[in-house]
């Protein structure tokens, strides 16, 4: 069967069957994609939707905190979409596609703050939200949310001026009152949390933890710039080392910290805590914030200071969240790894793996790792356990990454997802092959029990020529 690629790929609806008897209360979003001609205007791009509307026009969605928000997410577009919810995780209560569904109940039920939908795939979803203020629930690939992307440059200098239509008028009203997130278009639902009447208001009086989060250009690849994150402490610094990726970020669960962003670059910034539950102004989205409290972007040569209590141990992201494709690809992310009180990161046996890519164009050719697209050998010991946290912050990348050989993989042991571990049915060994798309976030833990090599691999969903392969020596 032909997938529908032109007007008939927005003919796509939700056909519901709920259980016999009550039923909770929900929501039903239902994503669509359309690839439009081209014309004298504008080349042919992508139209993407969410109930037929695309953000700024999405429905704006009002709760208040404390709430139980159940949604109903469908995907029957021939894309993927890896649905990210900032400031809070949720549970995916099932998993489906055209011809099935599969719930989980209590303790299978998997906690994420990104869930990719491949085409077809359906999924039903619960979360509470604790913190006040504005947030967003969007597609994580910036073709699905850049403004440069899904909206013409024509179109986006005429439709204020000359749409006098009620619901245009309401859609520009509705940005103004959202602080003026106008930095993305396409696949993004907006969300205000109201303060609960109940809501307790708690201040740690504990010392915060400072860190520095220092951003700067480096010289030109071709036209693809690359930049340079420094991570300070203290005496301690530790850089880029003028790899397209920045260093990870260390912190403690329970510890208030304190990371102040310094922006060198010649362009605005704002660096968004992926998986990270704080408060919104602090969350790195232009316009987000509460009530008059609105989170600036960060101008060239100024800072702004995020504050945070990590509330859970696991692997996260720290990545711009600014409207520059080139920020992105040129290495302005890393991970950002929280410890359980007492521990320390120990680098040998725990290995960050971030996939990124090196393109200035919205079309992923360039794979990296760790900000390298040439991989030197992993080396490990036989028989000693390592702890693998592998990130995806490419722009528009959805990766099959393997270890082993493509008929004989190696064996790992799933640990978590997003930062949250995973559930009793996940937690089990099995084949070291993984399929996760950007704003992503996987733990295993790895013994490699033989010496010899281990073939590496990160291929490209979109397009199998894009490939990064390197391998692993065991001693």
């Amino acid at each position: 069967m032909l997938e529908p690629l032109r007007a008939d790929a927005q003919l796509n609806g939700a056909f519901i069957v709920d259980p016999a008897g009550s039923v909770p209360p929900d929501r039903v979003f239902v994503i669509n994609v359309m690839i439009a001609a081209p014309d004298v205007i504008h080349p042919g791009f992508e139209v993407v939707a969410i109930n037929g509307k695309s953000y700024p026009y999405t429905e704006p969605l009002e709760y208040t905190a404390g709430d139980t928000v159940r949604w109903r997410v469908i995907n029957p577009s021939f894309s993927p979409h890896p649905m990210h919810l900032h400031g809070a995780f949720y549970q995916v209560l099932s998993l489906g596609s055209f011809e099935k569904d599969t719930a989980y109940a209590g303790a299978d039920r998997q906690w994420v703050v990104t869930q990719n939908l491949r085409p077809g795939d359906t999924m039903m979803m619960e979360w509470t939200p604790e913190h006040v203020g504005r947030w967003l629930f969007h597609c994580h690939f910036q073709f699905h949310f850049s403004t440069d992307e899904r909206v013409p440059l024509y179109s986006r200098a005429m439709t204020k001026q000359n749409d006098e239509s009620e619901a245009a008028t309401a859609a520009h009203a509705h940005h103004e009152a959202m602080g003026a997130m106008n930095d993305m278009a396409g696949l993004v639902l907006t969300i205000n949390v109201k303060a609960s009447s109940s809501a307790p208001v708690t201040a740690s009086v504990r010392t915060p933890r400072k860190i520095d989060l220092v951003i700067e250009p480096n010289a030109a690849d071709g036209k693809s710039p690359t930049f340079s994150c420094s991570v300070r402490e203290g005496k301690k610094i530790v850089a880029s080392e003028d790899k397209s990726v920045g260093p990870p970020i260390v912190v403690t669960r329970g510890e208030p910290t304190e990371i102040t962003v310094v922006n060198h670059l010649d362009a605005p910034t704002t660096i968004h805590w992926h998986g990270i539950e704080l408060d919104s102004y602090y969350d790195g989205v232009a316009g987000g914030g509460a009530g008059d409290q609105v989170t600036p972007t960060i101008q060239p040569g100024a800072s702004f200071v995020a504050r945070f209590t990590p509330n859970r141990a696991g692997t996260f992201i720290y990545h711009t969240h600014a409207a520059d494709p080139n920020q992105l690809s040129g290495g302005v992310y890393g991970g950002l790894i929280v410890l359980e009180p007492g521990e320390s990161f120990d680098a040998e046996h725990d290995r960050l793996l971030v996939i990124g890519a090196r393109d200035d164009s919205f079309v992923t050719t360039r794979i990296t790792v760790n900000g390298s697209e040439e991989l030197s050998p992993m080396v490990l010991s036989r028989g000693v356990k390592y702890r693998l946290r592998v990130i995806n912050m490419a722009p528009n990348l959805a990766a099959d990454l393997r270890l082993g050989g493509k008929d004989h993989p190696a064996t790992w042991h799933a640990v978590a997802k997003d930062g949250a571990n995973v559930p009793p049915r996940l937690a089990k060994s099995g084949d070291a092959v993984l399929h996760i798309a950007s704003g992503e976030v996987y733990d295993f833990e790895f013994q490699p029990d033989a010496p010899g090599e281990i073939a590496f691999q990160i291929e490209n969903y979109f397009n199998s020529k894009s490939k990064l392969v390197s391998t692993i020596v065991v001693q």
